[in-house]
């Protein structure tokens, strides 16, 4: 017998007989968790770093794969990664919780401080796939630290913070699907991108990046708030999105943005807001379909230099006004080309 199956076979029989928990792994060698084994305990082999009942706590860093759905009540944590380089496929199963919300017509009804999948730790490189994640008292996902994190395939929705909370950076976020969470839908940090994603009707703004970050090929549909926001993102690309019927601002951008062929339309305010700007500063906003949006309002805020192009589908678009002092320079009305000079 070779001499490593013969330590791992000593190893599961001393296991056995001091009374330890031994992972349950599947033939590709990924561990497996269900409700059970969360109830059990020792997801890595220790009841000490692992104790029975929720959270069940990652400490090794490896793949694990749901073979059932985690039911938890809006006070519990359902999985808490203690490792980077950590792989969790949801396995097309669910992190369910009691919590249900109506945005905008009324309260969540089960608020609390549980979360479906958090790390607290400064490790990089963990990955949620292929699941659902619905009912937590706060956040659906929330990563504090590190960079290179992926969420991909994960349907985020009812949950009492937001959906998908990220405040690491440089991470993927990619087909996620957030949908009446009371807070933002989907929100990452600095350097990271969102494609091909959808966000609606969420309490908050619909997508946030806190920094320069890409959002491309979204759906954000019917947000309370702001539809895309990309908060201090001096030099962000918000590219190819469809943003309808969102509560104040459709797109906020930074001063040096690329804000290019998007569809903004029915924005309670202006359909695209830069904010901040210094003299030399210049974005590009070229190619986008802007209808029915609110233009009361300046919605440049305070610029410098920006050259703006706007292309709008019907008389009734996004008005801008530049002036140099009182001398009208130009609109943002189709299809003018416009340069905001200090």
């Amino acid at each position: 017998m070779p001499l490593t199956r013969w330590l791992t076979g000593l190893g599961v029989v001393a296991g056995l007989a001091l009374g330890l928990p031994n992972p349950v792994l599947a033939s590709d060698g990924v561990i497996e968790i269900n409700q059970a084994s969360a109830l059990a305990g020792g997801v890595n082999g220790s009841l000490v770093a692992d104790p029975p009942g929720f959270p069940v706590i990652i400490t090794q860093r490896g793949s694990y794969r749901l073979t059932g759905n985690l039911t938890v009540d809006q006070h519990n944590i359902a999985i808490d990664v203690q490792a980077g380089n950590t792989s969790i496929d949801l396995g097309g199963f669910g992190i369910l919780g009691p919590n249900s919300c109506s945005v905008g017509s009324g309260p969540c009804t089960a608020l609390g401080a549980g979360k479906g999948i958090r790390s607290l730790i400064d490790e990089s490189h963990i990955s949620v796939r292929n699941g659902i994640i619905a009912g937590m008292g706060s956040d659906g996902i929330h990563i504090e630290y590190g960079n290179g994190h992926r969420i991909e395939d994960v349907d985020v929705r009812d949950n009492g913070d937001r959906g998908v909370r990220l405040r690491s950076s440089n991470d993927s976020i990619a087909r996620v699907h957030a949908t009446n969470n009371r807070l933002v839908g989907i929100s990452a940090g600095l350097g990271s991108r969102i494609t091909n994603s959808t966000a609606s009707y969420n309490g908050d703004s619909g997508i946030e990046i806190s920094g320069n970050g890409l959002v491309s090929e979204c759906t954000v549909n019917f947000n309370i708030n702001t539809g895309i926001r990309m908060v201090s993102g001096a030099s962000a690309v918000v590219a190819g999105n469809m943003v309808i019927g969102s509560g104040t601002i459709g797109v906020l951008t930074g001063p040096k943005a690329l804000v290019t062929n998007n569809h903004i339309e029915g924005s309670g305010g202006c359909g695209v807001f830069v904010s901040g700007g210094v003299a030399g500063q210049t974005g590009s906003f070229g190619g986008n379909s802007l209808l029915g949006n609110n233009t009361s309002g300046s919605c440049l805020g305070f610029l410098s230099q920006r050259q703006i192009e706007g292309r709008s589908m019907a008389t009734s678009c996004n008005v801008v006004t530049c002036t140099t002092g009182s001398q009208l320079v130009g609109t943002f009305c189709p299809p003018n080309i416009v340069t905001c000079l200090p």
